[in-house]
């Protein structure tokens, strides 16, 4: 929360990641997150982290090269991106990403968000 003209507002963060590669959503929580691979390299609860040297992104290269056109090179430019919340963990490969922190409400940002979407 902050103060604006000193009445109390939410902030939000948008983020937006482009040309994604691969999603994945849902456990550990942050109870659970020593389970969780990353755990021994700093992974902590509530972060937002980049992953480095990412297994994941290599393991999809890696799968690829049955692909006839296959070239390592095609996985260049992607990041992995792993927010860590209370319930679960989002993990995102992508080529790009997005962020605004705007005042309001969740649910006062929804069109915002919906915009985005198209």
């Amino acid at each position: 929360m902050s103060s604006v003209d000193g009445e109390i507002v939410d902030q939000v963060a948008i983020l937006e990641f482009s040309s994604c590669l691969a999603v994945s959503s849902g456990p550990p929580n942050d109870e659970a997150i020593f389970g969780q691979a990353l755990y021994v390299k700093g992974l902590r609860p509530y972060g937002f982290y980049k992953i480095d040297n990412s297994s994941w992104i290599e393991k999809y290269k890696i799968q690829n090269r049955i692909h006839p056109h296959h070239k390592d090179e095609h996985f260049d430019g992607y990041t992995h991106y792993v927010l860590c919340f209370h319930d679960s963990i989002f993990e995102c490969i992508c080529k790009g990403t997005s962020h605004e922190v705007s005042t309001g409400t969740l649910m006062s940002n929804i069109d915002r968000m919906k915009e985005k979407l198209k």
